[in-house]
């Protein structure tokens, strides 16, 4: 078996609602963007966090598994979001082109 060739990365995000203390949906997100360094994904995502930060009322989420949360008013209904990068196969760019 061949070693696995990747050509670049994607970002897929993922938006999970709590409910009542409890997951109910979980929503996962292909960035159509593509990078060629992981460091350039990297540093979209660290760019797009410290953008929510600032403009939104996003927080830094304690959860593990997850990047940013935004809770409700009463916090029962609360948005958590988390990043993954994601390597991409020479063959994949090519059938997703």
């Amino acid at each position: 078996m061949a070693d696995e060739v990747y050509c670049g990365y994607r970002i897929k995000l993922i938006v999970s609602i709590e409910k009542n203390g409890k997951f109910t949906s979980r929503n996962e997100i292909l960035v159509p963007s593509f990078y060629r360094y992981l460091d350039e994904a990297r540093a979209d995502i660290e760019e797009d966090i410290r953008h929510r930060l600032r403009t939104s009322y996003y927080f830094r989420s304690q959860r593990v598994g997850y990047d940013l949360v935004r809770y409700s008013r009463e916090a029962s209904l609360n948005t958590y979001m988390a990043y993954r990068i994601i390597p991409i196969k020479q063959k994949e760019k090519v059938e997703s082109s």
